[in-house]
C-alpha cells in the first residue's frame, strides 16, 4: 500500500510504503510524479518503509 504523506507540497513527494504493493500502487506513484514533472523542472520525492511483519 502507498500512503501519501502530509509532507508532500511543491515539488515534493512524500509517500509511506507498507505491505504488498498493487498495480494500482504503482499507478498512484506514477501519476502523482507525472503531474508533479508537468509542474517542475525538479521533483523530489521521499518514500519510508514500513515493515508490517508479513
Amino acid at each position: 500500500m502507498i500512503m501519501v504523506l502530509p509532507e508532500t507540497q511543491d515539488n515534493l513527494l512524500a509517500v509511506q510504503v507498507s505491505g504488498q504493493l498493487t498495480i494500482q500502487d504503482f499507478d498512484l506513484y506514477r501519476n502523482l510524479l507525472r503531474d508533479l514533472m508537468g509542474k517542475y523542472k525538479e521533483v523530489r520525492s521521499y518514500y519510508e518503509m514500513v515493515d508490517l511483519g508479513t
